[in-house]
């Protein structure tokens, strides 16, 4: 147990890179404008842990945040408008009468689930960005 190289210490090691990766993504998103490229950056992250690929989680994080940028803030605003529209939306058809508001609104929650689908399979798509190393299979 007292061994370095145990399974044990091994994963402390690993949730202690977690929390820093946690922590700069945090950080990172704290300007929202940059949430998107933190999302990216710390999916490539934590994919090259699972990997074995780095043992340096703040440099690795801050290189996918660097190559992924532009492509993960452009999503990510777009993100913002199509949710500020969504939530609008919402709002606005809460606030009238009938049965007809209610299955707007409905439908207006389903735009919702997919557009967080899209979000969902994007931020990990933009994480692999220009120049990044392709996932090994």
């Amino acid at each position: 147990m007292v061994d370095p190289n145990s399974r044990t210490w091994q994963a402390l090691g690993l949730a202690a890179d977690v929390v820093v990766v946690n922590a700069l993504t945090i950080v990172c998103s704290l300007p929202v404008v940059t949430a998107g490229a933190a999302l990216s950056a710390a999916h490539g992250t934590l994919l090259e842990m699972v990997r074995e690929e780095g043992a340096k989680p703040a440099r690795t994080y801050f290189s996918y945040f660097t190559r992924t940028w532009r492509t993960a803030t452009l999503g990510w605003l777009l993100l913002l408008a199509v949710g500020s529209v969504l939530g609008w939306e919402y709002w606005a058809l809460g606030r009238m009468d009938g049965g007809a508001a209610l299955v707007a609104q409905a439908g207006v929650l389903a735009g919702a689930i997919l557009v967080t689908l899209w979000a969902v399979w994007f931020f990990p798509l933009a994480s692999r960005g220009r120049g990044s190393p392709a996932p090994r299979s």
